[in-house]
């Protein structure tokens, strides 16, 4: 009997090495019967996307952004903050200074859904559609990149997200 398991034989075949044979245990109704059933499981390996982020807020900063990284945290264990900076408004008439702060984690989600976890954390923070007519910012949370696509270039060139990225590189070491 061969045996599919065999390197030899993968190599051969060109079947990835996620592909594996798993011995199933079937209920015996007979206590002589002890051969086995092979079921072959093809395991999807992981896929890890990194994800740059830009957390934003003018508006109860300082909560709001413990809110966003607490619920930060719970999503996404990987996460890494650098420090908050203090900025003025890029396009708003009104004096209210911004707090922000970028962040990276790594994540399985795909684009889609990292975006969706995004936006339900900001509206936990009781962002509205209509604050931005009031330049009342709760809490803005972008996904600057996914993996090496970046999603935002504009932002990417801003002071306070280039510092961010330096203080990330730093503390990799």
């Amino acid at each position: 009997m061969t045996r599919l398991w065999d390197t030899a034989r993968r190599k051969r075949l060109n079947c990835p090495k996620v592909l594996t044979l798993v011995p199933v245990r079937k209920h015996r109704t007979e206590k002589s019967s002890k051969k086995r059933d092979w079921t072959i499981c093809l395991i999807k390996p992981l896929i890890v996307h990194k994800c740059i982020i830009c957390i934003g807020s003018n508006y109860n900063r300082k909560e709001n952004l413990l809110l966003a990284r607490r619920r930060l945290v719970d999503l996404f264990p990987t996460i890494r903050f650098t420090s908050e900076q203090e900025t003025r408004p890029l396009f708003f008439r009104s004096p209210a200074l911004f707090s922000n702060q970028v962040a990276m984690f790594f994540s399985e989600a795909e684009e889609e859904r990292v975006r969706k976890e995004l936006k339900a954390i900001e509206q936990s923070a009781g962002r509205r559609p209509e604050d931005k007519k009031e330049e009342k910012v709760s809490l803005d949370i972008d996904l600057l990149s996914f993996d090496d696509r970046v999603l935002k270039p504009e932002d990417l060139k801003r002071e306070y997200v280039v510092k961010g990225l330096e203080e990330l590189k730093y503390n990799q070491i």
